[in-house]
């Protein structure tokens, strides 16, 4: 009886394989921080000229759907604007 249980559970593990619907998709996000480099119009790149040396501007994505942009003024972090 124990060869016979052994036989049939060797035979259902082996049967068992990863299907291509069980691939794993990565996700890609752009939460974090994002510093601001340049501009581009109509193929034009603009420099961003207004960071200091004490720290750059940046605007910072989240998880929760919201977005904030972050202006560095005298070495000061001050919050310009809070959107969703």
């Amino acid at each position: 009886m124990k060869k016979i249980i052994l036989i049939l559970l060797g035979i259902a593990l082996s049967s068992c394989s990863k299907s291509k619907n069980d691939e794993v998709i990565p996700v890609y996000t752009i939460n974090g921080k994002w510093y601001y480099k340049e501009t581009v119009v109509n193929g034009i790149n603009f420099p961003y000229t207004d960071h200091e040396i004490c720290g750059k501007d940046y605007i910072e994505f989240y998880d929760t759907n919201s977005i904030k942009s972050i202006d560095v003024f005298n070495c000061v972090e001050v919050l310009d604007w809070v959107g969703t």
